[in-house]
């Protein structure tokens, strides 16, 4: 798994703590930053929208949430990044799973969407699921 530098790490408090992961496609990919103070059990990589891609639209986007004694996302928000990047950011983070925590806890997730040469379909934007 693929990581580069990038935000803090925090359990107690709403900070950066970024799921783990690597980018599907070489062209155009939404990937985590770094390790999570807590341990990733199902990852869902973001899909890249396509009209977002068409414009060229990069960045990154951190996802305030919210992780219950399950290990279950039950509050998920954007809090920055591109608008155009945010629901589909939102709407991964909801669907990721971790290890469960001794007592619910606040973790933002950042996912950095980039792109690299030229684009070719959306069947390429490596929008499956990955676990």
């Amino acid at each position: 798994m693929g990581a580069s530098a990038g935000g803090g790490v925090s359990t107690t408090a709403p900070r950066a703590a970024t799921a783990s992961g690597s980018a599907d496609s070489p062209r155009y990919a939404a990937s985590p930053l770094r390790k999570p103070a807590i341990r990733v059990v199902k990852y869902v990589h973001p899909k890249y929208p396509e009209a977002a891609r068409k414009q060229g639209i990069t960045g990154l986007v951190r996802v305030d949430v919210v992780i219950d004694k399950d290990g279950k996302v039950i509050e998920a928000r954007a809090v920055d990044g591109p608008e155009a990047l945010r629901a589909t950011s939102v709407e991964a983070a909801k669907k990721c799973r971790f290890e469960r925590p001794d007592q619910p806890i606040n973790v933002t997730l950042a996912f950095d969407f980039a792109m690299y040469g030229q684009a070719s379909s959306s069947a390429d934007a490596g929008d499956d699921d990955a676990q």
